[in-house]
Order: structure tokens, then sequence, then C-alpha cells
């Protein structure tokens, strides 16, 4: 359990960066529009909390925000990436280290995944979201491998899917609202 002992370093910084987000609200996209897209996903206050907070958010419209959630679901990938890389190489425990190994593989996945559905963005192409669909499949599959009982990885994998669900209700909103390539 020598893993464990390491990641309960990492739950403060996590609960500082949760709280982070509470501090600083911008109100960019309107409000009824925020509860839609949040409505959605698996967590809808943690959800408005976060598009509240990007600045980014602020003028942004639909397919803006699209890209915006792509690259908040990049992000987050990339973390728990290199978290599970990290584990994978620290580890001592033959059986948990392959688990976090199969969860770096899943994860390099994820994030070409998440290449897609950017690119999907782009091009204005809002109801393909089976990349982010994968994802967030992989990601039960990276839960389901882990043997520990880690509160750090039960979020950070929460947190991954909780980036996927947003991308996928802003782009379901961005489709029904008419944003699409005339190549659709």
């Amino acid at each position: 359990m020598n893993c464990c002992l390491n990641l309960t370093s990492f739950i403060p910084a996590l609960l500082l960066a949760a709280f982070s987000l509470t501090v600083f609200p911008s109100h960019g996209i309107p409000h009824e529009n925020l509860v839609t897209i949040c409505s959605k996903t698996s967590n809808p206050s943690l959800c408005e909390k976060i598009l509240n907070n990007d600045s980014r958010t602020v003028s942004a419209n639909l397919p803006k925000l699209s890209l915006i959630c792509s690259n908040l679901a990049k992000k987050q990938a990339d973390q728990n990436l290199d978290t599970f890389y990290k584990l994978s190489k620290n580890e001592s425990d033959p059986e948990e280290k392959k688990s976090f190994e199969h969860c770096v593989k899943y994860y390099h996945e994820i994030q070409s995944n998440i290449q897609k559905a950017y690119q999907f963005s782009q091009q204005k192409i809002f109801r393909e979201n089976g990349p982010l669909v994968a994802s967030k499949r992989l990601v039960l599959k990276c839960s389901q491998t882990i043997r520990i009982n880690s509160l750090y990885i039960e979020v950070m994998n929460k947190l991954m899917i909780l980036c996927c669900d947003i991308s996928i209700s802003v782009n379901q909103c961005a489709a029904a609202n008419g944003h699409h390539s005339v190549n659709v």
C-alpha cells in the first residue's frame, strides 16, 4: 500500500484546485444554457462551476465552447496520464504496477479520442460524439483495473468522465441549435 501513502499527498492539491473553481466566477454563457448543458452531465453543479470559472467562456458561443471543453478534457486526460505513468513507475507490487500500466495505455487512447473530438469540433461536426463516449468507457475500464482503494484515483477518473460529459452535452446543444458544418 505504499502507493496509497503517495496518493494522499495529492489530495490537498486536488481540494485546493476544486476550491479555486468556486472563488472567481464569470458569467459568459447565458445561465439557462449553462443549466441545460450541465443538467446532462454526471455532476451538474461541478459542471456549472467549471464552465463559469473558465475565463474563455466569457464571450464563447456554442461552437467555441465546444473547443474550450475539448481542451479541458485534454488537460484532464494529460494530468491523469501523467499520474498513472508516475504511479506505474514507482509501484513495487507487480500486480498493481500492471493495473497502472493498463491505465496508462487507456489514457493514451483517451488522448487520441479527445484529439479526434477536438477536430470534429473544429469542423463543426457536433453530432459525432463517438470518441468522447469511447473515452468514458476507457476511463471505466481503468477504474476497474485498479485494485487499491484510492480517493484520489476515483476523483481523477470521475473528473475525466465529467469533462467528457460536458463536451458531449455542449456538442449536443450546438447541434440542436443548428451549429453544424455544411458537409454534415
